[in-house]
């Protein structure tokens, strides 16, 4: 018994911690095989749980600008989204040069890049962003800035161009290339974006002599792909976009700000399951459960799984899953 309740709280605690609450209100109505009995199945919507659990995963840093609720983000739609609370999740290949060891070191790293703050200016919406990297050797976190008008996008460079780009096309900048030797320019347009929907997309070149170095944008989407390989020392980067999470449609663990959100989904989903499953058991439950998050690509929540399958734990969610399993079992004998 302590074995299968803990396989099965190790599983979405790792996916999102609050969800053990739901797990909780399950297991506390099942065992192990045994049918799930409605309405008992169906969790409250306000389901107690400790208080410092509550601000589990929220990012406290995060600045959201009280302007930026004044303004009238529709008009930008057409070059990317542009609200407050915006992430992109990329996740690809990182090889390095460990100099610990002084081997060559291939990854797969994340990064994930969220809109913090948005103020229109002349030049455009200006667009502050912050980058956070997992498992990559150089960064944890860095910040930039872009701007966007109704028709471009700045690539970083501090000057609009303006949409649709063409292959060959340099892209402007506000500090010139006196030498004109490594221009930044478009090097090749795509017709679909990387999920195979028909929208241009652009690869922007801004190598130079010592490194291979381009992006690619596509309109209404952002940037797709951010690649990089020094010619010289071992370093390559290859990160690819596997979704865009909208602030106002999480879907996956990580989406959510608020432990209170991330449960209330859990209740949600958990208590439609069980109206589509009446007969569903709480195997059928973690089956289906873990197939959403691999349909959603919910990365961040399976590579937590894939490290606690890899012995690679938080101890402080360990810590957290054996109490509630000798919660549980205490119940149970009771």
């Amino acid at each position: 018994m302590y074995q299968f309740i803990k396989q099965h709280i190790l599983l979405f605690t790792l996916v999102g911690l609050t969800a053990v609450i739901v797990v909780m209100n399950i297991l506390s109505n099942s065992s192990e095989g045994s049918e799930c009995d409605r309405p008992e199945c169906h969790v409250s919507s306000d389901p107690p749980f400790p208080e410092e659990w509550r601000d589990y995963g929220s990012d406290k840093t995060m600045k959201i600008s009280t302007d930026s609720n004044s303004i009238d983000i529709s008009k930008y739609a057409f070059v990317m989204p542009v609200s407050v609370g915006t992430r992109w999740v990329y996740e690809g290949k990182r090889l390095f040069y460990d100099r610990a060891q002084e081997i060559n070191r291939e990854v797969i790293a994340q990064k994930i890049v969220e809109i913090i703050n948005i103020a229109e200016t002349e030049q455009g919406l200006r667009v502050d962003t912050k980058e956070t990297y997992t498992n990559d050797p150089d960064f944890t976190e860095r910040k930039k800035s872009y701007l966007v008008s109704e028709a471009g996008f700045d690539f970083g460079t501090g000057e609009i161009s303006s949409f649709p780009l063409v292959e060959g096309q340099e892209v402007r900048s506000v500090i010139p290339d006196t030498d004109n030797l490594y221009p930044t320019k478009v090097s090749k347009v795509h017709p679909v974006d990387s999920f195979g929907n028909n929208t241009p997309c652009y690869d922007i070149d801004d190598s130079t002599s010592s490194d291979t170095s381009f992006t690619t944008f596509c309109e209404g989407v952002g940037y797709v792909r951010d690649y990089y390989e020094h010619n010289g020392t071992p370093d390559e980067s290859d990160y690819l976009l596997v979704r865009t999470i909208d602030p106002k449609r999480p879907v996956c663990p990580d989406d959510f700000k608020t432990s209170e959100e991330q449960v209330q989904a859990i209740n949600n989903w958990t208590n439609q399951f069980f109206d589509k499953n009446p007969e569903g058991t709480m195997l059928d439950w973690v089956d289906a459960r873990l197939g959403f998050f691999q349909e959603n690509n919910c990365v961040e929540a399976l590579q937590r799984l894939k490290d606690a399958e890899n012995g690679n734990a938080d101890p402080e969610t360990m810590e957290a899953i054996d109490e509630v399993v000798d919660e549980l079992i205490s119940q149970t004998n009771n």
